[in-house]
């Protein structure tokens, strides 16, 4: 093992944290992390070498107490997956899995 630095800089860009990172690799090969805490998740692309995250950060969803998301592909469509509703609250704590579909492996329309 040889140490690379960090994949993500100190200050990534992600509203709330750099915690439960998922790698996903696009049809062509494009890899992306994703990642985030609490509130948010965000994506990146990643370099060729999958050591750093490069390009702009983007936001793809915001919750409550969101966490672990992760992406498959199928059917032309991209679907984040994650956990979310209360990790916290004693007795009250309780974990949905929820889901959202988009285009792009960011969220984003793909242009034209």
């Amino acid at each position: 093992w040889q140490d690379e630095g960090a994949v993500l800089s100190p200050d990534s860009g992600c509203a709330t944290g750099d915690i439960d990172e998922a790698q996903f690799t696009d049809v062509g090969g494009q890899p992306y992390l994703y990642w985030g805490s609490y509130d948010t998740i965000c994506v990146a692309r990643m370099n060729g070498d999958r050591t750093r995250v490069e390009g702009p950060v983007t936001e793809v969803a915001q919750g409550r107490r969101m966490e672990g998301g992760f992406v498959v592909h199928r059917g032309g469509h991209y679907y984040l997956f994650y956990s979310d509703a209360g990790c916290c609250d004693g007795a009250f704590s309780g974990y949905q899995v929820k889901v959202g579909r988009a285009t792009s492996p960011t969220g984003c329309a793909r242009p034209g």
